[in-house]
């Protein structure tokens, strides 16, 4: 039988959130197990679930993570970061609402002191504001444990789950307290590492960094993340507890390690930090983000190499995976002559005559109709004649006049236009 540690005394929020773990068959390993067939460990803190699950008292530990109101809870980050490691293998949310609870007879006038778990204060502090000013407040290390000070006559009245009042046979002063309406914990099933449950589609990963202190190196291993186009769902710092001023960062990113893109990711993020611990990666049950991009052209080619196929070679114009055609890559023409102008389109130079093949055999990169001929182009080979507005002076045809009369003379002057426009262009 599987034993699972959890936040307790019974009652709990997190109690609540490992019976919806179990009946959703997400237990590694004994998904077909039935609830009641899981042994339930309560503990006195999260802490101490963890260690349970590193000194062998329990196979796995349900522990809260996260919650809408106050963001990621401490002394779980802190416990997941020190000590042998842990992974995750599955999670799930519960919607958070609150009882103020008394024992029986008693009412909202006699309540001087009230018990309740700090993160549960947290999130009903402007009720107790508004209905119980100037109580004063006692710390309980669990929801259940709020309530069961009430049941032993120490405080007036606890804030707790209504599991918990129900199972200390307390009367509620109000039910459904809540600052936030949308108010939602997050808890995780944690385990000794092993092989992650298998993808999904709707997964999320998650590690530890721990990485050098020079300048750049978070940038540096955030940017392992965005080249792939993965999403991070998730970044906090929490303190090494070894010196001050230095941190481990905790990152979630949308996918599984069977990812290729996630994959690549972590292998890059070894390579580059100081230490990476890997939490795990799970299915979340439904889409958190974006999903990571599937296999890229490379991938795919290499893959096939991997698996013994022929290597079919690529032809020109042969459109690849992301759907955009693939341009062959054309050879580098040379440099013009000397003898040929810095523009590019055939002009001679002073006492220099430019060779009718050559003008045949290298037409325009930008494919222009230029009147001044096809020579070699050293410009960009972009048509910026076009975008300069010139192309419609260079393809105009002039008739030649008897002896070079007029028609000529305009030529020239259309050739030396468009040196002067083009020149700095061609330097680009």
């Amino acid at each position: 039988m599987v034993c699972i540690a959890y936040l307790g005394p019974e009652g709990t929020f997190t109690e609540a959130a490992l019976l919806q773990i179990t009946a959703a068959g997400l237990i590694p390993g004994r998904e077909a197990e039935l609830t009641d067939l899981a042994q339930r460990l309560p503990v006195e803190s999260t802490p101490a679930a963890l260690d349970a699950v590193r000194n062998g008292t329990a196979d796995f530990a349900c522990v809260p993570i996260e919650n809408s109101i106050d963001g990621s809870l401490a002394p779980t980050l802190d416990s997941l970061a020190i000590g042998s490691p842990l992974q995750v293998f599955a999670e799930t949310t519960l919607d958070v609402a609150f009882s103020i609870v008394v024992r029986p007879g008693r009412s909202a006038a006699e309540v001087r002191t009230l018990a309740a778990f700090p993160v549960a204060a947290a999130q009903v502090r402007q009720w107790l504001r508004a209905h119980l000013p100037g109580v004063e407040m006692c710390p309980a290390y669990s929801n259940a444990d709020a309530a069961r000070q009430v049941a032993d006559g120490r405080v007036d009245a606890a804030v707790t789950s209504p599991l918990a009042a129900a199972h200390w046979e307390l009367a509620p002063l109000a039910d459904g307290v809540v600052d936030e309406s949308s108010a939602r914990t997050r808890f995780v099933l944690i385990g000794r590492p092993a092989r992650p449950p298998a993808r999904t589609g709707a997964d999320r990963t998650s590690a530890v960094l721990r990485i050098d202190n020079v300048p750049g190196a978070l940038v540096e291993a955030l940017t392992e993340f965005g080249m792939r186009g993965i999403d991070l769902t998730r970044i906090e710092s929490r303190p090494t507890r070894t010196e001050l001023g230095t941190y481990v960062f905790f990152v979630d990113c949308v996918g599984h390690i069977d990812d290729d893109a996630v994959a690549e990711a972590l292998k890059a993020l070894h390579r580059r930090c100081a230490d990476v611990r890997y939490l795990g990666s799970w299915p979340t049950g439904q889409a958190v983000g974006m999903q990571p991009p599937p296999l890229d052209d490379a991938s795919i080619w290499l893959a096939r190499l991997r698996e013994g196929q022929p290597d079919e070679g690529r032809e020109p114009g042969d459109e690849r995976s992301s759907g955009a055609a693939a341009a062959w890559p054309v050879p580098r023409q040379r440099r013009a002559p000397a003898r040929h102008s810095a523009t590019g389109h055939g002009v001679d130079a002073p006492g220099t005559r430019t060779s009718p093949r050559v003008r045949a055999r290298r037409p325009c990169p930008a494919g222009l109709a230029c009147a001044l001929g096809s020579g070699p182009c050293v410009g960009n080979g972009r048509g910026d004649c076009r975008r300069a507005g010139l192309v419609a002076a260079a393809a105009r045809r002039h008739p030649r006049g008897p002896g070079g009369g007029a028609g000529e003379s305009q030529r020239r002057r259309g050739r030396r236009r468009i040196q002067r426009h083009l020149r700095p262009l061609a330097s680009r």
